[in-house]
């Protein structure tokens, strides 16, 4: 397991910041499969992703686990930007570093995501053929989240005054108006109107452990 950081494909100023995991026994002569994990919105790499990488690594594969662009140690402002069309493009600037690796097999290169990285795990498979597979977690489309309400319960023919107030979010950063923020999980417990918007403020109000790696007998390139 290594931390390491690498320019993003789609905007070099941007460094994106990650942790591989490798399998038992890695050689870097050897050709292994790859998967990418996608964190939830406002995640970061330490959290859920970081746990299903590791267990993907068990299991003989490459994992990687990264922080979004705009997120947790991944470069980009503002802050705490979630761009769905960003993060689906996030996913294929993983790949491009993954078939960089001389041990990556290029052609067994998978993805999966939890929660709202499910879904843009989803749209980046798409169109990037590079992925083989994926694999999804508790899957948000994030956009009809936003649009639909989070029961569902806005129909969407009722949804236009969330796009237009969206479009005029874009009128007002593009002139200097201070950038509005919309927190995706309560900020307070008592704030939660039912158990599971409750879970999610637990989740992210909760510390990440420290990542420790795991004493190696073997060479790791980061």
């Amino acid at each position: 397991m290594g931390k390491i950081s690498f320019a993003n494909s789609n905007n070099a100023t941007i460094s994106m910041s990650a942790i591989i995991h490798y399998p038992e026994g890695f050689e870097e002569s050897g050709r292994y499969p790859a998967i990418v994990v996608s964190h939830p919105g406002g995640g970061v790499k330490e959290q859920t992703a970081g746990t299903y990488a590791r267990k993907l690594a068990e299991q003989g594969f490459i994992a990687i686990a990264y922080d979004a662009s705009y997120q947790g140690e991944s470069g980009g402002a503002p802050r705490q930007l979630e761009n769905p069309h960003i993060r689906t493009e996030d996913v294929s600037a993983v790949i491009d570093y993954l078939t960089t690796l001389p041990y990556v097999d290029q052609g067994r290169i998978g993805a999966m995501g939890i929660c709202a990285g499910a879904g843009y795990t989803a749209n980046a498979a798409i169109q990037d053929r590079r992925i083989k597979a994926i694999g999804t977690v508790s899957a948000v489309n994030i956009g009809s989240m936003f649009r639909n309400g989070w029961e569902n319960n806005v129909k969407s023919i009722d949804a236009l005054p969330y796009i237009v107030a969206g479009s005029d979010a874009r009128t007002s950063d593009a002139n200097g108006v201070d950038i509005a923020t919309m927190p995706l999980a309560p900020l307070k417990e008592e704030d939660a109107p039912n158990e599971e918007l409750r879970q999610a403020w637990e989740y992210y109000h909760t510390p990440a452990p420290p990542v420790r790696p795991r004493p190696a007998s073997r060479r790791c390139a980061a």
